[in-house]
C-alpha cells in the first residue's frame, strides 16, 4: 500500500488532520491485543493500535459513527510507519467522514457511502503495508 498525503494538512506519528481541518484520524493505545485484551504474559501477543476518525462540527471534534477499529499495527510500530498509515487512513476515509450528518453527541455517516465497510477493511493495516520497497 502506497501512502501519499493528498488529504493531510497536519501529520504527526499520533494524528492526521485533513487540509481543510474538518476530519481527524488518531492512533490510540487501548490495551488491545491479538485475542482481545493485550496479555503481557503471552509471548505471542502484541499490544495493537486502534484508529479513531473524528469530524469537526463548529469548534468541536465528534467521533464518526463506525469510525474506530483495532488494527494489526503493533504499538511498537515506528513513527515513520505510523505516519504513513495515518495518511492511508485519511485518504481512504476522508470522503465518508466528511459527508455525514450531526446527531446529538456524535457525527453519523451515511451507510450508503460504504464508510463502515471501508473502515473495517482498513483495520487490517499492518507495518508491512508501508515498508520501503527497494528496487
Amino acid at each position: 500500500m502506497k501512502a501519499h498525503d493528498s488529504r493531510c494538512g497536519t501529520l504527526t506519528p499520533t494524528k492526521a488532520i485533513s487540509r481543510d481541518g474538518q476530519v481527524k484520524v488518531e492512533w490510540e493505545e487501548t490495551g488491545e491485543g491479538w485475542q482481545g485484551d493485550f496479555d503481557p504474559d503471552d509471548p505471542e501477543d502484541e499490544e495493537l493500535l486502534r484508529f479513531y476518525v473524528y469530524r469537526k462540527v463548529g469548534r468541536e471534534w465528534h467521533p464518526v459513527e463506525d469510525g474506530s477499529y483495532c488494527t494489526a499495527m503493533p504499538v511498537a510500530t515506528s513513527p515513520a510507519i505510523r505516519k504513513r498509515a495515518l495518511v492511508a487512513l485519511m485518504n481512504e476515509l476522508y470522503d465518508g467522514a466528511r459527508d455525514g450528518r450531526v446527531e446529538p453527541g456524535r457525527y453519523e455517516v451515511d451507510g450508503a457511502s460504504g464508510f463502515k465497510r471501508r473502515a473495517e477493511e482498513m483495520s487490517w493495516l499492518c507495518p508491512n503495508d508501508f515498508k520501503e520497497r527497494r528496487t
